[in-house]
């Protein structure tokens, strides 16, 4: 018969086994989301638009519009966003369109069907994007404390004072305002590599910090920040497809969006 420390041997060796495929399973799912999101900032570009994010522009189903061979502007007169990137360019222009759409007579009763749809999903929106911007903003900065290791220290130093000042700088904001959802993203950063390199300086008090644990650290506000993005994500198309089925004024919005394309050919905007 198997002896009581066999058995134990055996029973921690399965449970080590389990870890090894579970940490396995999620840095391939990390990986794959990694190249998606990738794929997306390829396709949507760099650039902030307005309340159209590549993740939006994704999940609206958009699709990038080039600058043909022909167009009466040139590069030079148009502006800076719809000179760059094409991915850019289109969700700038469907940004423009949704103006349009909002100051046509078309508004008051498409803001009446979705109202309440708008209500309910622009809070859960605008906390989704607060935590995506803040994991990724840690995994950033606990990427580049992997380079430069000497930096756990300053980190652990001066997180205190910023925090405190962040918490002032967050009780002056009206909650749920643009500029109240800044701050306490920069605080929830701020929150989170304290709390990683917190834990560095515990170890660094038994040996010396070791490479490896703070990549542990690393990809563990990796696969947080990679989750908050597929979450971002799922609400944004959940979102476009819950206002598309009470009305919101679709095809109106399309056909504002081909006269601003058009208008890049011709030179004129025929609305």
């Amino acid at each position: 018969s198997m002896s009581a420390d066999g058995k134990a041997a055996r029973k921690a060796g399965e449970g080590n086994s389990a870890a090894n495929r579970k940490d396995d399973r999620c840095d391939k799912e990390s990986s794959s989301f990694d190249e998606e999101q990738l794929a997306i900032r390829e396709k949507w570009g760099e650039d902030e638009v307005p309340g159209m994010s590549p993740e939006r522009a994704e999940a609206l189903g958009l699709q990038p519009i080039q600058l043909e061979q022909g167009y009466a502007s040139s590069q030079a007169d148009l502006h800076p966003l719809l000179a760059g990137h094409m991915g850019t360019r289109t969700r700038f222009l469907r940004h423009i369109a949704e103006l349009l759409l909002q100051n046509s007579t078309h508004w008051d009763a498409i803001e009446s069907r979705t109202r309440e749809c708008k209500e309910e999903f622009g809070a859960k929106l605008a906390t989704a994007r607060v935590n995506e911007k803040a994991y990724s903003a840690a995994a950033a900065v606990m990427r580049k404390i992997m380079d430069r290791p000497s930096q756990v220290n300053v980190w652990a130093s001066s997180c205190p004072a910023l925090l405190r000042g962040k918490e002032r700088d967050l009780a002056l904001q009206t909650p749920g305002s643009k500029m109240y959802n800044e701050v306490l993203e920069e605080k929830m950063r701020m929150e989170l590599v304290y709390e990683a390199v917190t834990e560095l300086v515990v170890i660094a008090a038994d040996r010396p910090v070791r490479i490896g644990d703070i990549e542990s650290r690393y990809q563990k506000l990796h696969k947080r920040a990679s989750f908050a993005s597929q979450s971002l994500f799922a609400l944004e198309r959940s979102f476009a497809q819950e206002l598309r089925r009470l009305g919101d004024g679709a095809e109106v919005l399309d056909a504002f969006d081909q006269a601003l394309h058009a208008s890049l050919r011709n030179g004129t905007l025929d609305l």
